[in-house]
């Protein structure tokens, strides 16, 4: 829980920071922005979209789209993390957990009892 409070945290600041950074540096298309914005959580997506909405909100029509994009970034990400996470990360944790379970040396009170 300390993790999930201080990722929604201080990545609420990082990445209000780095959507005006890289919104200021102009090297990418509103809409990458927003994309990119719909990654991590729903307290995450709206801090990088405060930066586009405020460069943007004299312009309704590109604003609206900006939004959808975050919107629907967001919930593509997190209908991906999950199957990710079934698929591929509990697989791997698995496999790993074994792999590493393998080279320890049994304990001195277990050794004695299977004797």
């Amino acid at each position: 829980m300390g993790a999930y409070i201080t990722g929604t945290l201080l990545g609420t600041v990082f990445n209000s920071l780095m959507a005006s950074a890289m919104l200021a540096v102009g090297w990418l298309h509103p809409f990458s922005l927003a994309m990119a914005a719909g990654t991590g959580s729903a307290s995450m997506m709206s801090a990088a979209l405060a930066p586009l909405v405020e460069a943007y909100a004299n312009q309704p029509d590109m604003l609206s789209k900006i939004q959808a994009y975050a919107a629907t970034s967001q919930v593509l990400t997190s209908a991906d993390g999950l199957y990710m996470s079934l698929f591929v990360g509990i697989p791997v944790t698995n496999w790993m957990y074994n792999k590493l379970k393998r080279n320890k040396t049994a304990p001195a009170g277990k050794a004695a009892a299977s004797k």
